[in-house]
C-alpha cells in the first residue's frame, strides 16, 4: 500500500482518532506517515499548536529536519527520534537545505500518558 501511495504522489497518510477531551488515561490522538519535500511549507511553532496538552513522538525515516528545543538547535536524521510536550516553545521545520523529510510521527494524550511522558 504503501508504494502505491508513493506512486501517486500523496505527501502524507494520517489516521485521526476521537476528540482528545475525552479524558482517558492514555490514548493516542492520531498517528501517520508523512515526506515532506523542498518547497513544501512545514513548519510547526510548539506554542500555536491549541491549548490541549499531548506530545508529539516523531521518527525520522530518511532526509533531515530541523528542531529548536530550549535555544539550542538540533538536525534530525534517519533513524533520530523527537519527543515534545504541546503546548511548549520549541520549533520543528523542513529547512531550505533539505532534500526532503520522511518520518512518522504518534500524538498522544490522556492525563497517565502526559504523567509518564513528563517523568522521561
Amino acid at each position: 500500500m504503501l508504494m502505491e501511495l508513493t506512486e501517486l504522489k500523496y505527501k502524507f497518510k494520517s489516521l485521526l482518532f476521537p476528540d482528545r477531551s475525552l479524558g482517558l488515561h492514555a490514548m493516542i490522538t492520531s498517528c501517520g506517515r508523512e515526506f515532506r519535500q523542498p518547497g513544501d511549507h512545514y513548519d510547526w511553532y510548539g506554542l500555536q499548536r491549541g491549548k490541549s496538552e499531548f506530545f508529539l513522538w516523531q521518527h525520522t525515516i530518511s532526509g533531515t529536519g530541523r528542531l529548536r528545543f530550549l535555544k539550542r538547535y538540533f538536525t534530525l536524521k534517519p533513524g533520530e527520534t523527537m519527543l515534545l510536550p504541546i503546548p511548549h516553545d520549541h520549533r520543528y521545520w523542513l529547512p531550505d537545505d533539505s532534500q526532503g523529510w520522511e518520518f512518522i510521527y504518534i500524538c498522544l494524550g490522556g492525563r497517565e500518558m502526559l504523567r509518564v511522558l513528563q517523568d522521561i
